[in-house]
C-alpha cells in the first residue's frame, strides 16, 4: 500500500502494525517466494521511515509509546540506525516512567491500560535482546526492573479466578491473557497489597480476597469512574460483591457505569463522590491497610462530599483470618463547612449474577453463591436494608443480578456530628 494515508499511517497504528509484522514475519513469510519476501521487507522499511519522521505528531502518551516501541523494534529487526538505539531507548524510558506512579501503577489507575503498557514493554525487551550488546545492556536492566514491579502490582487487581476487579474500566481482559502476560514477565515477586499512589488496597484471607479503590479518579483518563472506596469481594474462585462492569462504547451506558451507584460504595443524596464536570474530585486521606487482631483491616476516608454537604466519608473494612467474616462500617462526619443538609446516604453492594439473595424476616439477607455449599448472611445496623435489581457486564454482555441497598437517614447529621452504619457478610454453615 504505497499511498500515505493520515488514518492508516497514524503513528500509533503504524507502530503497532510494525511490531506485529516483525514478530510474525518469519511465521508466514519464510514459505513465500523471494519476491514476496522482498516486497514485504521494502514495505516495512518504507513504513519505518515514515514512523521515524512522524511519531511526534500525536500527543497522547500511550499512543506515543506504542509508536516508539514499533520504531525501536524496526531499527533492531532491520539492522538500521543501530547507533540511534541508546538515544531512542532514553526517550522511550522517559515516556514510560512519566506514565507510571512511584508505586509502578499506571497513572490512569486503569488495570487494562496498565496491562497494555506491560505487554508493550515485554515486546520491547524481546527486541532489546536481539540488539547489539553494547547498545542495550543498561536498557535491558531498566526494562527488567520496570516490568517486574509493574507485574507485581498487576496481581493486586486480580481476584482468585484470575480476572481484574471492575474498577476504572477493569475486567475486559480474560484471565488466560493476564496469566500469559504475567508468565512472560518472569516476575517472581509477591503480590502488591497496597498501591498508595495508584490508590488500591487488597486484603486476602483463606481463599477469599477483597479489593478496594482507595484513590481519586483521574479526569483525563479513559475511565474516570467515581468508584472511590468501592469494594469487590471474591470467595474462592467465585465473584461475590462486585462493581457493575466495564466501560461501554455506548456513551449513555458508559456514563452510567462511571457513577458511584454502579460500584459497591456509598452515595449521598444520589450524588457521585466525584464530578469532574464540576471540578469536584474526591481526595483520599488516612489510608491504612494491614494485619489486625484476628484478620486484616483496611481504613480510608475521602472528602468528595465536602464541597456539597460539608461532610467526610470514612470507610473501615475488616476480614477475618479465615475469610469467613467480612465486616465494615461507613461513617459520615460533619465538618462544620457550609453545604446542603443531606436527606439520606445509600450504601450499595452489587452481587454477582451467580449469587442468589432473599430477605429474611428480621431484616437480614440470606445469600447463596451458586455451586458452593455454604451460604452467607448479611446483617446491618444504622440503616434499612432491601434488595433491588442491578446489572453486570461481562465480555460485553449485560446480565441481570441483584444489589443490597442499605438506606441510612442523614438529615440529623449536623446535630449529631456523625452518622454511622455497620454491616457484615458472615459465612454460615453448609445446609
Amino acid at each position: 500500500y504505497h499511498r500515505w494515508d493520515e488514518a492508516l499511517f497514524r503513528p500509533d497504528r503504524l507502530g503497532a502494525r510494525l511490531t506485529h509484522m516483525f514478530f510474525s514475519l518469519r511465521w508466514f513469510g519464510e514459505s513465500a517466494s523471494d519476491e514476496f519476501q522482498q516486497d514485504c521487507l521494502d514495505m516495512l522499511q518504507f513504513q519505518a521511515k515514515i514512523l521515524a519522521l512522524d511519531w511526534q505528531r500525536i500527543e497522547d502518551k500511550e499512543a506515543q509509546i506504542t509508536a516508539l516501541v514499533g520504531l525501536y523494534i524496526s531499527h533492531v529487526m532491520l539492522h538500521q540506525n543501530e547507533s540511534e538505539l541508546p538515544a531512542l531507548a532514553d526517550v522511550i524510558l522517559d515516556k514510560i516512567l512519566s506514565s507510571l506512579n512511584p508505586d509502578w501503577g499506571h497513572k490512569s489507575r486503569s488495570p487494562e491500560t496498565h496491562l497494555r503498557l506491560l505487554r508493550k514493554l515485554i515486546e520491547l525487551r524481546q527486541a532489546a535482546l536481539l540488539a547489539p550488546r553494547q547498545q542495550t545492556d543498561t536498557f535491558e536492566d531498566r526494562l527488567n526492573d520496570i516490568i517486574a514491579n509493574m507485574a507485581n502490582l498487576t496481581k493486586l487487581w486480580r481476584h482468585q479466578n484470575g480476572e481484574f476487579a471492575h474498577f476504572q474500566g477493569g475486567g475486559a481482559s480474560a484471565a488466560p491473557l493476564i496469566d500469559d502476560v504475567l508468565k512472560k514477565t518472569g516476575a517472581k515477586g509477591k503480590i502488591t497489597t497496597q498501591a498508595p499512589h495508584t490508590g488500591y488496597l487488597r486484603l486476602s484471607a483463606g481463599r477469599n480476597c477483597l479489593i478496594m479503590d482507595a484513590g481519586a479518579p483521574q479526569p483525563e483518563a479513559d475511565f474516570p469512574a467515581a468508584s472511590t472506596l468501592g469494594i469487590e469481594f471474591s470467595v474462592g474462585q467465585a465473584r461475590f460483591i462486585v462493581g457493575v462492569g466495564q466501560y461501554s462504547a455506548d456513551p449513555k451506558l458508559a456514563a452510567a457505569l462511571s457513577q458511584s451507584s454502579a460500584h459497591s460504595t456509598l452515595t449521598l443524596d444520589g450524588l457521585d463522590s466525584s464530578d469532574s464536570r464540576a471540578s469536584r474530585i474526591a481526595q483520599l486521606h488516612d489510608i491504612e491497610a494491614g494485619p489486625a487482631q484476628g484478620g486484616m483491616l483496611a481504613v480510608a476516608s475521602h472528602d468528595g462530599y465536602l464541597a456539597t454537604h460539608g461532610i467526610l466519608h470514612h470507610r473501615q473494612v475488616y476480614l477475618t483470618s479465615d475469610g469467613g467474616n467480612l465486616r465494615g462500617s461507613d461513617r459520615l462526619e460533619y465538618t462544620g463547612d457550609p453545604g446542603e443538609i443531606p436527606d439520606f446516604a445509600i450504601i450499595r453492594f452489587h452481587l454477582h449474577p451467580r449469587v442468589s439473595a432473599a430477605m429474611l424476616g428480621d431484616a437480614r439477607i440470606l445469600l447463596k453463591i451458586h455451586g458452593q455449599k455454604a451460604g452467607w448472611i448479611f446483617k446491618s445496623s444504622g440503616g434499612t436494608p432491601q434488595l433491588a435489581p442491578s446489572l453486570y457486564l461481562e465480555n460485553g454482555r449485560r446480565t441481570s443480578c441483584q444489589q443490597i441497598v442499605l438506606q441510612v437517614p442523614a438529615s440529623q447529621i449536623r446535630s449529631l456530628g456523625t452518622i454511622e452504619a455497620k454491616w457484615a457478610f458472615i459465612k454460615s454453615a453448609p445446609a
